[in-house]
């Protein structure tokens, strides 16, 4: 019997370390294939996308309404994957997308069935403490996705979204499944190491050191997030973060200790962080950080001049999709009606006699 390729899947979740991850793996991508590890990188990929957003929609979007057919779909996909593997002349894949994390347990199910007849599996996920999670997400909702929650609202709403992004991978994986503890400095070394990979060769210390998809600071946040109420607009949330993290692109920031907020993950132990515990010890523990300051002191991280330009330009891009429509509705109307010549001609002959009688007439 053939020996069967190796699939790494890589899960995230996302604010774990994934987009350090995957852009060593797409820099590193013709050289981990010569080392015999195929990592496709889809035409159009950026730095922040992983490479199996096919397999995502079938894992979490797709409504299984026939087993057998879902069954069929999804091992036709896999069968392209391997295909795709001895093409290359490699012997090991590796797929990375954080989306995965949602993925439905019912899927999940015939996934592992499915892929385990064609690959050897083996499934990564990154456990990180929920209160740290919890707050990177939130920071990058109020910097990309147009959040105005304080950080107590968004922890209280979004702590489920935790516990169910590793919840269904312990149920649904045994064996196969390796949980990493999240460093932010140790995380791309780690998951190298996981996979098997020359960290010499491959410039895993250097991937590492490289700062990617910095965070906004304390008081950047709450800035952000006022203009976020005013505003409600995601697309603008990206362009102001922009400027600021240009303003002071070496910024380092930290976590900020909601006291109160941590009592209650700290409280709430869900069988989630203590099945993480039991599989990778210590990978779910709260890393040090500064409870009241992130090195911004008292001053704004961006000038005051710099906010009004963006203001001023949110505004003037709000009057043009305003008016947008208004001119698209005069467009489409019917043209105003043109009078006959016989109407016009005397019109416009009395209207000049009228204003030069005018003309003549004033002191």
């Amino acid at each position: 019997m053939a020996v069967k390729p190796k699939l790494f899947l890589h899960v995230g979740p996302g604010k774990t370390g994934s987009s350090a991850i995957q852009q060593w793996l797409l820099d590193r991508a013709a050289a981990l294939r010569e080392d015999g590890i195929l990592y496709p990188v889809p035409e159009g990929i950026s730095q922040f996308e992983g490479n199996a957003a096919i397999l995502v929609h079938w894992l979490r979007d797709v409504v299984i309404q026939d087993d057998e057919a879902y069954r069929a779909e999804l091992r036709t996909l896999l069968l392209s994957y391997r295909q795709e593997v001895q093409d290359s002349g490699c012997d090991t894949l590796i797929l990375s997308e954080e989306q995965l994390a949602g993925a439905k347990p019912g899927q999940l199910a015939h996934f592992k069935s499915v892929a385990g007849e064609i690959f050897d599996l083996r499934v990564i996920i990154v456990a990180r403490h929920p209160y740290a999670w919890l707050w990177s997400s939130w920071g990058q909702w109020v910097k990309k996705g147009g959040e105005h929650r304080d950080f107590a609202q968004f922890a209280r709403d979004c702590s489920p979204f935790y516990y169910l992004s590793y919840r269904d991978y312990l149920d649904q994986f045994d064996d196969e499944l390796q949980v990493l503890a999240y460093s932010a400095d140790a995380i791309v070394c780690d998951f190298a190491a996981a996979i098997g990979v020359d960290g010499e060769r491959h410039r895993v210390k250097a991937a590492q050191a490289r700062r990617i998809n910095r965070s906004l600071s304390r008081s950047e946040l709450q800035i952000l997030r006022r203009l976020n109420r005013i505003f409600e607009r995601p697309e603008l949330s990206a362009r102001i973060s922009g400027h600021m993290i240009a303003q002071r692109p070496e910024a380092v920031v930290h976590i900020e200790m909601d006291r109160d907020v941590l009592a209650g993950v700290e409280a709430y132990r869900h069988p989630t962080m203590q099945r993480l515990e039991q599989r990778t010890p210590g990978c779910v523990q709260l890393p040090a950080t500064s409870p009241k300051h992130d090195g911004d002191g008292n001053e704004l991280p961006m000038s005051l001049d710099l906010l009004e330009q963006i203001v001023l330009a949110v505004e003037a891009d709000t009057l043009d999709h305003a008016r947008a429509p208004v001119a698209a509705t005069q467009a489409t109307a019917s043209p105003r009606r043109r009078w006959p010549a016989f109407i016009r001609t005397p019109y416009k002959w009395c209207r000049r006699r009228w204003a030069a009688t005018r003309t003549r007439s004033q002191p």
